[in-house]
């Protein structure tokens, strides 16, 4: 699986890849900015995270997706939607998380670590979660714009 984290602000995804219980990689980016400014991490297979972010590009129908995606998606306004193979997202509390090492990550950031440092702590416990850790963050001028129109 992967851990991806989010406080709101902040995204964070690990670069583990693996296949039945071996390590392919540590240096997947599961974090994206997409051109409007969302960002979007996911965990799942490479396959559904590419229909997923091509859904949220371009629309359409929604795709169907393996029962073990999922998907957080962070608004510039700092607005969080949690999709789960489902073409509705939940609205979780912050700071929220998804993958095999979100309950760590989840901990992390409630005693006031930020979502990398949070990942980084999943990694030492959750053997799905390591490698190179991404982190993007929401322009502070899309957000004070939006807060300005809104």
């Amino acid at each position: 699986m992967t851990t991806i984290a989010t406080d709101g602000r902040t995204m964070a995804g690990d670069g583990r890849g693996h296949c039945r219980g071996t390590v392919i990689t540590d240096d997947d980016r599961k974090v994206t900015r997409l051109p409007d400014g969302r960002i979007v991490g996911c965990c799942g297979s490479h396959s559904d995270a590419s229909v997923f972010i091509d859904w949220l590009e371009n629309g359409g129908e929604h795709p169907k997706l393996d029962e073990d995606f999922g998907a957080l998606v962070l608004m510039k306004t700092g607005a969080v939607e949690w999709y789960s193979g489902r073409p509705r997202p939940m609205t979780p509390q912050l700071p929220t998380a998804i993958g095999s090492g979100m309950d760590m990550a989840i901990g992390a950031m409630i005693a006031g670590r930020f979502p990398g440092e949070a990942v980084a702590i999943a990694a030492q416990r959750d053997i799905y979660t390591g490698g190179r850790i991404t982190v993007e963050a929401i322009e502070q001028s899309d957000k004070a714009r939006t807060s300005r129109e809104g």
